[in-house]
């Protein structure tokens, strides 16, 4: 069994979740929305190399960023949730 967000947390931060998806059933979602997000992501090509331009060089944000990674794993870590 696997935890799914009804919403991506990632986008919309924490909320309602569904335990009842089987590991297969939560992956294929999961690829379902990633199609769909690159779908919309590829008319937008500029979202890509205007984050780099953003990011090159910019330690405080690069530092910024990677804390705010490394406090999502430390939360899902300590729900007992795997990532990626």
């Amino acid at each position: 069994m696997s935890h799914h967000h009804i919403k991506k947390f990632s986008v919309f931060g924490d909320g309602e979740v569904i335990e009842c998806c089987r590991t297969p059933c939560h992956d294929a979602l999961e690829e379902l929305i990633t199609q769909r997000e690159n779908e919309i992501l590829s008319q937008h090509p500029e979202i890509y190399t205007n984050a780099l331009n953003e990011v090159a060089g910019n330690h405080a944000l690069i530092t910024e960023l990677y804390r705010n990674i490394e406090e999502r794993r430390r939360a899902k870590r300590k729900k007992g949730w795997r990532y990626k």
